[in-house]
């Protein structure tokens, strides 16, 4: 299996989204949702997104570690990013 998503309960009471590989390690955590609705409305955005999003790249060093086998970048748009990454 390539991965899935949980719903979970969240610490201040409402629920994130989990996003885990194949193997069942966490790769991804939502922020917490206040009700299921908000949740699951989530879960439809992040669906979408993950789907037919563009990448936005804001890393100084992504061109320098750029190699051969890493998968197709045609959906990554390569963002100004002069200040480095301690500039947020």
């Amino acid at each position: 299996m390539p991965g899935h998503l949980e719903l979970v309960d969240a610490a201040d009471g409402g629920y994130q989204v989990l996003m885990l590989d194949g193997d069942g390690s966490l790769i991804g955590r939502s922020v917490s949702f206040e009700s299921l609705r908000g949740a699951v409305e989530g879960i439809e955005m992040l669906r979408e997104i993950a789907g037919l999003g563009l990448v936005s790249v804001r890393s100084a060093k992504f061109g320098q570690e750029m190699t051969p086998d890493l998968p197709s970048v045609r959906n990554f748009e390569i963002l100004d990013y002069p200040h480095g990454p301690e500039a947020g």
